[in-house]
C-alpha cells in the first residue's frame, strides 16, 4: 500500500495497491493508520511525502515459531557493512542485503590491490537443507554449508580462478558481534586444507544523518 505523511509525520492517506485477498483490506489500512513514520527531511527540514508501506499477514498459531529461511541466521550477521583487509595489504569492503522475497542474502563486494580494482557479487540461498554459496568475478566460488556450527560458518565447494578449478572451502569464523575473519583454502584430495586468503573484517557502523 502507499502511505501520505504530512511535516508532522502524521497519516494522511493511505490506500491500497496490491493486495492477496480484499478481506485483508480493512486491517491492512487500519495497521498503517495506527503506526508511528517519520517524514523524509530536506534541507534540514521535515516535508510530507508518500511512502510504500508493506503489511505481512501471519497465520494464527505461527507467532514466535523459529525461521524456516536459513540465510535469515545468516543475514542476521552479516546484513550491513564491512570493510576488511588481507594478507596482500588490500582493502575489500563489502555490502550485503537481505532480500526476504527471494530468501536470499546478496553481497557486493569491492576491492583495490594495488593499482587493480575489481567487483565480485555474493548469493547465499538456501536449498534442501542447506547454505547455497556463490560469488561471481574475478573469482568464482560455489559451495554448501550446513550452516553456523559455534562461531564458524563452512563452505565447501569449487573455486575457479583464470579458467582453473580446484575444492576449495571458505569459512566465517566470528571473533564477536563486529569481527570476523574470512579464510579461502585449497582442499587436496590426499592432505590437509592450504589457506591461500584471508581477510580480516569489522563492520562499518550506519552513518547518521545529522542536520
Amino acid at each position: 500500500m502507499t502511505i501520505t505523511l504530512d511535516a508532522q509525520s502524521r497519516v494522511t492517506a493511505a490506500a491500497i495497491a496490491q493486495s492477496p485477498s480484499p478481506l485483508l483490506n480493512d486491517a491492512a489500512l487500519a495497521a498503517a493508520r495506527a503506526s508511528q513514520f517519520q517524514t523524509a527531511i530536506r534541507d534540514c527540514v521535515p516535508v510530507g511525502d508518500t511512502f510504500n508501506f508493506i503489511v505481512m499477514f501471519q497465520a494464527p498459531g505461527t507467532a514466535g515459531a523459529a525461521p524456516t529461511v536459513a540465510p535469515a541466521a545468516l543475514s542476521r550477521y552479516l546484513l550491513g557493512a564491512w570493510s576488511c583487509a588481507t594478507q596482500q595489504g588490500s582493502t575489500v569492503v563489502k555490502l550485503f542485503a537481505f532480500n526476504a522475497a527471494h530468501t536470499e542474502l546478496i553481497g557486493s563486494n569491492a576491492y583495490a590491490n594495488g593499482n587493480v580494482f575489481g567487483m565480485t557479487t555474493e548469493d547465499y540461498s538456501e536449498a534442501d537443507g542447506k547454505l547455497d554459496a556463490t560469488t561471481r568475478g574475478a573469482y568464482d566460488f560455489a559451495g554448501a554449508s550446513t550452516g553456523w556450527q559455534g562461531d564458524a560458518l563452512v563452505f565447501d565447494g569449487t573455486g575457479t580462478i583464470d579458467g582453473v578449478s580446484k575444492p576449495q572451502r571458505m569459512t566465517y569464523q566470528r571473533s564477536d558481534p563486529d569481527h570476523f575473519v574470512r579464510t579461502f583454502a585449497d582442499v587436496p584430495a590426499d592432505g590437509a586444507p592450504v589457506v591461500t586468503s584471508v581477510e580480516q573484517c569489522g563492520r562499518i557502523p550506519a552513518p547518521a544523518f545529522h542536520s
